[in-house]
């Protein structure tokens, strides 16, 4: 204890003498009072010695004005100019579509006597989806059946007879008509009992049952709804203002959000006029789906590249200063006296995510000042923390 108030006694005297060349104050530092009082004298004489530093300072900047930079070193951190393929894209919202839509549906009307499939089935192209009531056909043919078969045998008898120039030619011919009629008759009812199978116009997957087992089918009415995804295709509306920049085999990029899937694709349809309501114009691109992920209706964001400059100089835009018109940047320049900061005045270009291009004024191999480059000036003395 004696040791330390013996040390606490030095070093105050110390800071005394130094703060004004006071005579030497001893403090009690056995009590409590005696500390607070030594405490409040060291704050007051260390406030006058911080005081007495900052006159000096100021007296020897006033009598060596190389001293002012000196004494101003100011802390900054540093970013690295770069180069590199600068890309500027068009982003658009476009939505998964398929061509691939298709209907198994009857030519004629009839009961649903089978159905062969279900949803969620797959279906290749020219499968018999169902089969139709050929009842009536059926009928049908055996009455014309037995009526071809009494016209040919009168035809037979009459063209016999005809031969031995017995009865009228007029009976003869209208006998051979009578025959060829009936046969015209039975295969056209043949072709329309085909109809009664019903066949898928493609594969695919069975999307919908649109008629059960005992509906009546009509022509043209959707017995199965089938839809091929093998390949879909992704769709948008553009604004007219880009049409000068997309053209037909432009590659994009194209990303569907809900199932983080991204995939690479070509232009293969621009529209051809302008819709007078949004003024957009579509575009279409064909994407490969072997994999069936891809559903239409999705929603997809497209990239289109509208600009592309090769080993460009970029910049984080953040760090590009203004003086009115102006534009420059720091950068680090070492010199005899140390690293000082050098102002460099930039063109600028694009902008894109947060970098800019510049098109004058850097080569790309430059220390850019980044934190800091608010603070200092052309010249400025720079320490990099």
């Amino acid at each position: 204890m004696k040791y330390i108030i013996t040390t606490l006694l030095i070093g105050m005297t110390l800071i005394f003498a130094a703060c004004g060349g006071e005579a030497e104050k001893e403090y009690d530092l056995s009590t409590l009072e005696g500390k607070k009082e030594a405490l409040a004298d060291m704050k007051k004489k260390q406030i006058a010695l911080k005081t007495e530093i900052k006159s000096l300072e100021e007296e020897i900047i006033e009598l060596d004005p190389s001293m002012a930079a000196k004494a101003k070193v100011l802390n900054i951190t540093t970013e690295e100019v770069n180069t590199k393929n600068f890309e500027e894209y068009v982003e658009i919202m476009g939505t998964i579509e398929t061509k691939g839509n298709f209907s198994a549906s009857s030519e004629m009307p009839g009961n649903i006597m089978s159905l062969n499939y279900k949803e969620g089935d797959y279906i290749q192209k020219g499968a018999l989806v169902a089969t139709l009531d050929g009842e009536t056909f059926d009928r049908q043919k055996a009455e014309i059946e037995t009526r071809l078969n009494l016209a040919r045998d009168v035809y037979e008898r009459r063209s016999r007879l005809w031969e031995q120039k017995i009865g009228s030619e007029l009976e003869y011919l209208a006998s051979k008509n009578d025959v060829e009629a009936l046969e015209k008759s039975l295969e056209s009812l043949a072709a329309q009992m085909k109809k009664t199978n019903v066949y898928s116009p493609a594969g695919g997957i069975v999307e919908m049952v649109n008629l059960q087992q005992g509906e009546l089918a009509s022509p043209g009415m959707p017995i199965l709804t089938i839809i091929n995804t093998a390949n879909v295709q992704v769709v948008a509306d553009v604004g007219e203002n880009y049409l000068s920049v997309i053209k037909k085999g432009d590659k994009i990029e194209v990303s569907v959000p809900a199932l983080e899937i991204e995939r690479n694709a070509k232009i293969t349809r621009v529209g051809s006029m302008i819709n007078p309501a949004s003024r957009t114009f579509k575009i279409e691109a064909n994407i490969s789906n072997s994999d069936r992920k891809l559903k239409p209706n999705l929603q997809a964001l497209i990239k289109i590249k509208q600009f592309e400059q090769e080993e460009a100089v970029v910049v984080p835009t953040n760090l590009i200063l203004r003086e009115g018109e102006t534009e420059f940047v720091y950068i680090i320049e070492q010199t005899s006296e140390g690293k000082k900061a050098k102002k460099i005045l930039i063109k600028t270009g694009r902008t894109v995510d947060g970098e800019t291009m510049v098109e004058e004024g850097l080569t790309g191999e430059e220390t850019l000042i980044a934190e800091g480059s608010n603070l200092v000036k052309d010249g400025s003395l720079v320490r990099i923390r």
